[in-house]
């Protein structure tokens, strides 16, 4: 089978397409055949390496693993001799740790998730960890509540895209910060006021939020709190660099008038995957596409995705 490999942090130089044998499935474990792929920011961070905090995971000096990605649709093809539940020929989706750059993956059968029948691929491979993480920040730790109001920055991007329309199923009020040329779609799946990340600052807002969700890492836990009403949340997701993440973790928890902070480790376990793609059957959310690149033209889509911003969700299909 072919995988994208990489033994070094670096651009898309680094990457390199190699043949590797196909993997046999332990007895706890599916074979899947990977149909898609979804790229993610966080690839992009951990395969240039510049932050240094992000490391502390992936490896100092060098990857502890050789291949990238994580969110995986694809359809099971040999099942190990004590999986139940799962059969070959389903279509499956799962969030991993690593190894999804390649055409197949064995893996814990607890891992997986069933994808429901009128579900497409594209839109499960599109929502693995962009709809979860949205659900963690916004449902779970963040309690949204209809006619609370919800400030997102990073709006335009695919989590915003995701958490905009979970908010808004809740009967919240949403506003955000990102790029302008996404606006007019977010604004069509009911997004209030939308800022220009380039033009406004945070700081120039004049009002408060009982919900404040930064997917980008580059507003101040001190400017977050000004901007947070009293007994409101504020998640961070993304980040940039350590000071800021530091800032984060020094005012973590519950903090003066009842606001607290959180730092969110996303999590795509196969419950929360689960209720993210019924959530998609059920068409109450629904991820945007972006391109769509062949396995072996993953330098081509790093590029896209290392760059500044991207139009939707960037994916591989082998």
């Amino acid at each position: 089978m072919k995988v994208i490999s990489y033994n070094q942090y670096g651009g898309t130089e680094v990457l390199n397409i190699k043949d590797q044998p196909v993997p046999e499935p332990a007895k706890h474990e599916v074979l899947i055949k990977n149909l898609y792929i979804g790229l993610n920011p966080s690839e992009a961070i951990t395969l240039q390496g510049k932050i240094w905090i992000a490391r502390l995971e992936s490896g100092i000096l060098r990857p502890k693993q050789n291949i990238l990605g994580g969110d995986i649709v694809g359809e099971v093809v040999q099942i190990g001799r004590d999986v139940r539940g799962i059969k070959v020929g389903d279509r499956v989706a799962t969030r991993t740790k690593g190894q999804a750059l390649a055409e197949f993956t064995a893996l814990n059968a607890q891992e997986v998730c069933l994808i429901p029948a009128n579900v497409d691929d594209l839109d499960a491979a599109a929502s693995i960890l962009t709809g979860v993480t949205a659900y963690q920040a916004l449902v779970e730790l963040a309690l949204v509540k209809p006619k609370e109001k919800v400030l997102i920055n990073g709006v335009t991007g695919g989590i915003g895209i995701m958490a905009t329309q979970l908010a808004r199923n809740t009967k919240a009020t949403v506003d955000g910060f990102g790029s302008s040329a996404n606006f007019g779609y977010l604004k069509s799946l009911g997004l209030n006021k939308a800022h220009d990340y380039l033009f406004t600052s945070l700081e120039e807002l004049n009002e408060t939020y009982d919900i404040i969700i930064d997917l980008v890492g580059n507003w101040s836990a001190k400017s977050i709190l000004k901007q947070l009403k009293p007994n409101g949340c504020a998640v961070m997701v993304g980040y940039q660099s350590l000071s800021r993440t530091m800032g984060w973790l020094l005012r973590k928890g519950k903090r003066a008038e009842g606001k607290q902070m959180h730092i969110l480790n996303a999590e795509a376990n196969p419950e929360r995957l689960k209720v993210i793609l019924q959530l998609i059957a059920d068409k109450k959310v629904k991820p945007r596409i972006g391109e769509v690149f062949p396995l072996e033209k993953s330098p081509e889509a790093f590029e896209v995705l290392c760059a500044p911003y991207q139009y939707g969700k960037l994916i591989l299909r082998t």
